[in-house]
C-alpha cells in the first residue's frame, strides 16, 4: 500500500513540475507526505531518498523566491 502511495505523490509531483500547475503551497504539502512516508519507513534507502525530496524542495524554494511566482517550476 505504501509503495503505491509514494508512486502516486511521485507521479503528481513530477507532472506537476514538469506542467507548472501546482502552488508552492500544494506543491510543500504533497512533498511533506512523500518525506513522511519515506521516513516512516525507518530504512537506509527510505532515509536517502527523503534527503533527496528535501534538497529537491530546497530548490523549489529559491526559484520560487526569484520569480515571484505562486506557481512551482525548476
Amino acid at each position: 500500500m505504501a509503495s503505491i502511495v509514494t508512486n502516486t505523490l511521485k507521479a503528481i509531483l513530477r507532472a506537476s513540475l514538469e506542467h507548472n500547475t501546482l502552488s508552492v503551497e500544494k506543491f510543500s504539502r504533497w512533498l511533506r507526505t512523500l518525506c513522511t512516508v519515506s521516513l516512516s519507513r525507518n530504512t537506509v534507502t527510505d532515509r536517502t531518498k527523503a534527503i533527496g525530496y528535501i534538497e529537491q524542495a530546497i530548490a523549489v524554494m529559491k526559484d520560487h523566491s526569484n520569480s515571484g511566482s505562486d506557481e512551482v517550476g525548476l
